[in-house]
Formats: structure tokens, sequence, C-alpha cells
């Protein structure tokens, strides 16, 4: 089986950071393939440079899906994602998406850490477009430069321990997803010192991507 992981962003350090995380959650059962923008933002940051990531996702789903098993869309805005389901006859799953249903599952107050407090209400409004602005009980996204650079990082891991604890402690949150691409990864470092189950978006995503891939072929 192989998945196809799209970033519509320019960043291929992110695609292969996310690709590394999908592939350790899937193991030998799938393949993860990873492509990155050529043009477009570097990062998404904002509602205009989602609009034009948009276009490069929809043109990267829809000519490279071929040979394909499923798309996982790996940008935590789910760029494009309805545009893209429409266009293509494979299962696609949003990152953020995929995160949140997975942190559905394992609670049922979902607390969801990304960075940018200028982008909550963006990702508020993906909680209601999948339903789920009820259960989705806190967007929290700190302004932590430093996590754009290479990780894990220590220091960010300790910066990302107190912003899970403002979760669980101010908000209630029994569960939390690691919705921002460059938080991927951190899990590992974050679940021995957060009392709560820590979703990793991409991970979750890619595992469906799988069980829709071979739900199809039942």
């Amino acid at each position: 089986m192989k998945i196809l992981l799209i970033n519509p962003n320019t960043t291929k350090r992110i695609t292969d950071s996310l690709v590394v995380q999908a592939q350790e959650a899937v193991g030998t059962t799938a393949q993860i393939v990873g492509m990155t923008a050529q043009t477009g933002p570097a990062i998404i940051r904002s509602a205009e440079d989602n609009r034009v990531a948009e276009e490069s996702m929809i043109e990267m789903a829809t000519t490279l899906a071929a040979g394909y098993d499923a798309i996982v869309l790996g940008v935590s805005m789910d760029t494009a994602l309805q545009s893209v389901r429409s266009r293509v006859p494979l299962p696609v799953v949003g990152m953020t998406e995929g995160g949140l249903l997975t942190a559905c599952l394992l609670g049922q107050r979902v607390g969801c850490l990304t960075l940018g407090s200028h982008m909550v209400p963006m990702y508020e409004q993906l909680s209601t477009n999948y339903g789920l602005a009820t259960r989705v009980v806190k967007w929290h996204a700190p302004n932590i430069a430093a996590a754009y650079e290479v990780g894990p990082n220590p220091e960010i891991v300790e910066a990302l321990v107190q912003e899970c604890q403002i979760l669980t402690e101010g908000y209630g949150v029994d569960v939390i997803v690691l919705c921002a691409a460059v938080l991927s990864g951190y899990g590992p470092w974050l679940a021995p010192r957060v009392h709560v189950p820590v979703v990793d978006a991409i991970q979750a995503a890619a595992l469906q991507a799988v069980s829709l891939a071979r739900l199809g072929t039942l």
C-alpha cells in the first residue's frame, strides 16, 4: 500500500518530518511518500497563505494521485480538503481532521495545541466544519518561534509541557491533539509528563488513511 502525503507549503524539512512520523505510525503496512509544493508560502501563517496553498494542494493531488491508495494532507489547516476529495477517487484524510476524530475516541473534552494565536479563528472554524465544536473545548496557540526550527528541541519540550498543563488544568481537557505540523514528533517527549493522551495529528491521519484504503478493498 502507498500513501501520498502532500505538504502544500514549500518547506521540505516539514514534509520530511511528517513522513517520518507517519511512517512510524503505519510501520510496514504502507509506504508513505511525501511531496512538497514548489511554489507558494514557506509556512501558512494567514488566510491568504492558505488560499494560495489551496491551489498547490489541488494541483498536486490531482496530478500525483495515480498509483496511490490514499492521500494525507500534511498541513494543519487541512487545506483544500473537500476540494481534493471531490476530485480524486481515493480516500483523503486531513491531518487535523484525523487528529480530532481520533481524539474523540479517547476523551470527551478535546484540547488542541498549535502555533500562532492569530490563527485560532481559522482552526475554530475547522472544528465547526467537522461538527466537533462542542467536543473541542480549546484551541491553544502560543507564539513559540523556535518551534519552527529543527526539532524536537528540549527547550521547546519544556514550553509545550507548560502549554499542555494550561489545557488540562485551565480547561479540563482529557485528550490533547498536536495539530501544528512542526509539533509532529513531540508526542513521545510529552507523553510521560502530560497525564492525558497526546495525539500526533499526522500519525492519526496516516493510520486512518490506511484503514480507509483497506475498507475500500473489502
